[in-house]
């Protein structure tokens, strides 16, 4: 296994980004990942293929516990999934590359 870069080793990880759902901040959601830069964290998140096969930033196969519809993931193509809201948040499903984007 190859050694880690010590810049992986120096600063905390937020687990699927800075989330606190009782703030509105759900988890692998962009506000979570602003929440980790802006605390100087890394980012730890999640990823899920879209039917299309695109990257999706999500935790679940199932899309319930998120967003509270019925449903995998990779059922629905990424354009329909960056409509899904996720519940308590006012956000949607990001895909892998705006995440990134968001991060970079």
């Amino acid at each position: 296994m190859p050694e880690l870069a010590r810049a992986f080793l120096r600063a905390p990880l937020a687990h699927r980004g800075l989330h606190d759902r009782a703030r509105g901040v759900i988890e692998n959601s962009r506000a979570a990942a602003r929440a980790a830069i802006a605390a100087g964290y890394g980012i730890e998140c999640d990823i899920q293929r879209a039917a299309c096969g695109e990257a999706m930033v999500f935790h679940d196969d199932d899309l319930g516990r998120l967003t509270g519809r019925a449903g995998r993931v990779s059922g629905h193509s990424a354009a329909r999934l960056r409509d899904f809201g996720l519940t308590g948040g006012g956000e949607t499903i990001p895909t892998l590359a705006e995440f990134l984007a968001l991060v970079a």
